[in-house]
């Protein structure tokens, strides 16, 4: 399947996972090069920490590091390598923390350019049936546009569970990709969609439910003042 896409599109076509992995192999490659040169140019560095030439290797490289320091054949290349490493692995801290690039690359969405009123182009957190934007921005600060309307978020499924019979009483669960529970909230009097769990159920997603359920039932039958 993977070839007769690439083929079509004359191009290589792999799972979003296969790129990032050899993105991480090469910021690992870079890490290990740093490495072998620093143990080159400072021998003993990589030993234990409480053997004197470890220790003076390591006096040494802090030494060389200085703005003021001689000039030493291959600490530039060192230097190079290290800062090269440094900038990838941050990159991808970057890259797993940002809800923007997941939108771009899982969703296919276009870049967002309406700043929401109430977020103000910044992130909110997950949204839960009762801290859902009303402007559209799923809390993420920016307003989705308009032919990606309804799109959810990538990663996260927000499933309403309604207990049998109680068309009143929802609980919204969030989970990630995976089917992994993140979190739950009571979402009462919005739109269901048609997954149904029992009232055992119900009690045990959250500790409460049945006896919240019964006491608004109780009121809207006039039976607690």
């Amino acid at each position: 399947m993977l070839a007769v896409l690439s083929q079509h599109f004359r191009q290589p076509v792999q799972p979003i996972n296969r790129y990032c992995d050899a993105l991480r192999t090469w910021q690992h490659a870079l890490e290990d090069r740093a490495r072998r040169l620093k143990v080159e140019l400072f021998p003993g560095i990589d030993g234990d920490s409480k053997d004197p030439t470890t220790i003076k290797a390591y006096e040494d490289y802090k030494a060389a590091s200085k703005k003021d320091a001689p000039y030493q054949k291959g600490y530039n290349d060192l230097q190079q390598y290290e800062d090269l490493a440094d900038s990838v692995g941050h990159i991808f801290l970057q890259i797993s923390k940002s809800n923007l690039l997941a939108r771009l690359l899982y969703n296919g969405e276009k870049l967002r350019e309406t700043i929401c009123p109430e977020h103000k182009g910044r992130w909110s957190g997950i949204e839960w049936s009762e801290s859902r934007c009303p402007h559209g921005c799923q809390l993420t600060g920016w307003v989705q546009e308009a032919e990606d309307k309804g799109k959810p978020l990538p990663g996260v499924q927000a499933v309403l569970l309604v207990p049998t019979g109680h068309t009143d009483g929802r609980i919204t669960v969030i989970k990630d990709a995976t089917g992994e529970v993140l979190g739950q909230a009571q979402g009462w009097g919005g739109p269901a969609i048609p997954q149904q769990m029992t009232e055992e159920e119900a009690e045990a997603a959250r500790p409460g439910f049945k006896e919240k359920w019964e006491a608004e039932q109780r009121k809207k039958d006039g039976g607690d003042s």
